[in-house]
């Protein structure tokens, strides 16, 4: 059974990725945990404690609602609801009821635009997918996974990729969606081609999956190469693992909006190495 953590703050971006994160799911049993994390400001002491409990009941009833309405659908009698309240930093308490749960993915939905810094994911989710142990899915506003058509792996050709791809696959499976395995690279020469070669050898001998696909993407502009790759599939899911050296990094640092740009359209899942 797979146990998804789904942060929520009752936005509606929130319970769009709620519902992605539902649809995950694909009628298979899982554990789901509903997160509301709130940060108290004690600088006032004893003063706004009762502020704090009200507001706590507030929350507690607005999360328990959620839960109920969810649990008494007939689309989701296959997975079980919980929820948990904390008061904290978002990052630490998701990474340790992660740790705590046995949590299989993390769940969060992202404005699907660029904010006043020009950055696409709001600061919780950009430390989590930095910090994060377990896999984190973001889904941007507008994002719907009913018809899965396309799953894009952004390899770096590392061992780990190798895992990964395998989970994927299982995915794909579930959905019957292709699955795209894609390098990007600024060199056209004998190196890179015979790396992409080999390792597309590797993969098509490891995995039987016949909807693979592998494509090498040679261009001095890395990030516009995947993002072209990306917008000529629709209905797609973009995933890649987060290496600290690599050049995937500058996603998650401080990249131009309009070099990340796709990410506005497609979820990313990102795996840690």
């Amino acid at each position: 059974m797979k146990t998804l953590l789904i942060p929520t703050d009752f936005s509606p971006i929130a319970r769009e990725a709620l519902y992605y994160a539902l649809e995950f799911t694909h009628n298979e049993p899982t554990r789901v945990i509903l997160l509301h994390v709130f940060d108290v400001d004690y600088t006032f002491g004893l003063a706004i404690s009762n502020r704090i409990r009200d507001d706590e009941g507030i929350k507690l009833e607005q999360l328990e609602s959620l839960r109920q309405t969810l649990q008494d659908n007939d689309d989701y009698k296959h997975i079980k609801f919980e929820i948990m309240l904390h008061t904290g930093s978002l990052t630490y308490i998701a990474r340790d009821v992660a740790e705590r749960n046995k949590i299989d993915y993390i769940v969060m939905g992202t404005k699907g635009e660029t904010d006043a810094n020009n950055r696409i994911f709001g600061s919780e989710t950009a430390k989590l997918i930095h910090q994060s142990e377990v896999p984190v899915l973001s889904v941007p506003r507008g994002s719907h996974l009913k018809g899965l058509k396309n799953i894009l792996y952004a390899t770096d050709y590392r061992e780990r990729d190798l895992t990964i791809i395998g989970d994927l696959v299982e995915i794909a499976r579930k959905f019957g969606a292709t699955l795209h395995i894609v390098h990007v690279n600024k060199e056209s020469g004998l190196d890179t081609q015979m790396r992409y070669r080999g390792f597309k050898d590797i993969v098509n001998e490891q995995y039987t999956y016949e909807h693979i696909t592998h494509q090498l993407i040679i261009t001095e502009k890395l990030l516009e190469g995947l993002n072209d790759y990306v917008t000529l599939h629709e209905q797609a899911l973009l995933c890649m693992c987060y290496y600290k050296k690599s050049f995937f990094q500058s996603l998650f640092k401080d990249s131009k909006a309009e070099d990340m740009a796709y990410m506005s359209k497609a979820p990313l899942l990102v795996f840690r190495a």
